[in-house]
């Protein structure tokens, strides 16, 4: 591939676009390229800002680096006082409580009312007819509901 030496019109127009040749006199282009960039104002930036190093450069000490045993150390509550698991207070869940089938295990969308069981279906309900009461109170003592 031959590559072609560009016109001095057209070595412009490409460094406008953003294109860089790669044959041509850089050295003469580069100058005016910085001239460009120093007039050009970005937005992102505040014409305004002076950096000051007053308040650093009176103070002579270096800030030193802790270590994370260090850190820790700082920071121990103190016994009694720590926030624990235990001290938190939530609130209650404004959502329902999920209900699920005693035998199944399923979400319960029904409770039968002789017995306070839920269940899932009517095959399930046929089952807790069939139950008697000892076996019927040691479901309710599982979900800790006295009968």
């Amino acid at each position: 591939m031959v590559k072609k030496k560009k016109s001095g019109a057209q070595h412009e127009a490409s460094e406008e676009s953003g294109t860089q040749s790669t044959v041509g006199n850089r050295g003469e282009n580069e100058g005016e390229s910085k001239a460009n960039n120093a007039t050009k104002t970005l937005p992102f930036k505040n014409a305004n800002f002076v950096y000051s190093k007053a308040n650093t450069s009176s103070s002579k000490k270096s800030r030193g680096w802790k270590t994370l045993k260090q850190v820790i150390g700082s920071e121990k509550p103190q016994p009694g006082t720590g926030v624990t698991y235990a001290s938190i207070d939530a609130p209650f869940s404004r959502k329902p409580f999920q209900k699920y089938s005693d035998l199944s295990g399923l979400p319960a969308r029904y409770r039968d009312p002789g017995s306070k069981l839920y269940y899932f279906n009517c095959d399930e309900y046929a089952q807790i007819k069939m139950l008697t009461a000892d076996v019927i109170n040691g479901y309710l003592e599982l979900r800790k509901e006295n009968p």
